[in-house]
């Protein structure tokens, strides 16, 4: 997710979350932080994704007077130009400051990949428990040329462009757990991960199918981010293709 979450998350404080976590007390830099499999350069097309996610809480950096909009800890399933560097966009769940310790689904996507063209975010109201299983998914819709970006069947935004009007082509799968900055923790911890299972593609005719070979790449920005091997990995929410996310303990 690119930028700032966009207002509209009710029911939020200037409480620090509590959640079980590591964060770091001194933010370090702003810049984006990952930790999951992506499959870039596809030689198949896609026009969608989605995945069973785990929701977990994550710990922030700073403290209260760090507060601010961009100290964010999210996990989603993202379709994206290409090279992964173009547009894209993606669903999945939040925990974002201010925080009042709440989760959310949000949806969020961009045209391109230049700074000029920042992303757009909406964030649900709805409040996730921390622990159930959400399915997030962005499709393609012919009915609209967009990717419709929803949680639990539920729309939760759809982009004002058309991706292959706007995309390098094949376009790329993404799914991950994000920071913006580098002391907050990714969501999850070893003991109680953020589970990534029931991986599925959307091909070009609209059909739908389960991930089981697409060979991911797993790559975490620093060593406090973990995952685990997706292959072989056992899940009771989908597809024999899964794989978790935390951040380590210090």
């Amino acid at each position: 997710m690119a930028g700032a979450l966009a207002a509209g998350v009710l029911g939020v404080s200037l409480i620090p979350a509590q959640s079980a976590g590591a964060a770091q007390g001194l933010c370090g830099s702003e810049v984006n932080n990952f930790s999951g499999g992506n499959y870039w350069g596809s030689t198949l097309f896609y026009e969608g994704d989605s995945a069973i996610e785990t929701v977990r809480g994550s710990q922030y950096c700073g403290g209260i007077p760090f507060q601010i909009s961009s100290n964010f800890a999210t996990a989603w399933a993202m379709i994206v130009s290409h090279d992964g560097g173009g547009g894209f966009a993606q669903a999945g769940f939040t925990q974002h400051s201010p925080a009042s310790g709440n989760i959310h689904p949000f949806g969020a996507d961009q045209r391109t990949g230049s700074i000029s063209t920042y992303s757009e975010t909406d964030v649900s109201s709805v409040n996730l428990a921390a622990g159930s299983n959400y399915k997030f998914t962005t499709f393609w819709d012919p009915a609209c040329d967009c990717e419709r970006e929803e949680y639990g069947g539920t729309v939760i935004r759809s982009t004002s462009f058309d991706p292959y009007a706007n995309w390098t082509g094949n376009f790329s799968l993404e799914f991950n757990g994000e920071t913006q900055w580098q002391g907050t923790d990714v969501p999850g911890v070893a003991s109680s991960p953020t589970h990534f299972g029931g991986l599925q593609v959307e091909n070009t005719d609209e059909s739908i199918a389960n991930i089981s070979l697409v060979p991911l790449t797993m790559n975490a920005t620093s060593s406090r981010y973990a995952y685990n091997n997706p292959y072989g990995c056992s899940s009771t929410v989908g597809s024999t293709l899964c794989f978790d996310v935390w951040t380590s303990q210090p």
